[in-house]
């Protein structure tokens, strides 16, 4: 739960509402492209705070596995489908719209953030391992 709180939160979305958004926001094509993903940002935030609560109650003794199963479902369907067409905005945006200048101050910021995912997808991969092995089966 924490990487999605924190890490598609505070990482993803606060990066492009504070830096990329900004960045190409002045271009008039793209501004209802950028409010639809602001609405996506916020469903995300919605999810996981869904997700939370009913990882909660299951610590706490009631059974929310299909819940939680569910929403976690939900959001890995969400997530892969709003990074596509974030992809493809950028594409367009480098394409398209942006200046030289913007392009490369957009790509940075785009680069750091690819950076960030990979170190998660490595820990989700060694929190896999640690989990599969068998002093920590029950």
């Amino acid at each position: 739960m924490i990487v999605i709180s924190e890490f598609i939160d505070t990482i993803h979305h606060s990066r492009e509402e504070n830096s990329y958004f900004p960045c190409v926001s002045n271009h008039d094509s793209l501004k209802d492209e950028i409010h639809r993903f602001l609405v996506e940002h916020e469903f995300g935030r919605n999810v996981a705070r869904l997700i939370s609560r009913h990882l909660k109650l299951w610590k706490e003794g009631s059974d929310e596995r299909e819940p939680v199963s569910r929403y976690l479902n939900a959001y890995g369907v969400f997530l892969k489908d709003h990074l596509h067409k974030e992809n493809k905005f950028f594409d367009t945006a480098e394409a398209d719209v942006l200046t030289k200048e913007e392009e490369a101050d957009m790509y940075e910021e785009y680069k750091s953030v690819f950076a960030v995912v990979k170190k998660v997808e490595e820990m989700i991969a060694e929190i896999d391992f640690l989990e599969s092995c068998s002093w920590n089966q029950k």
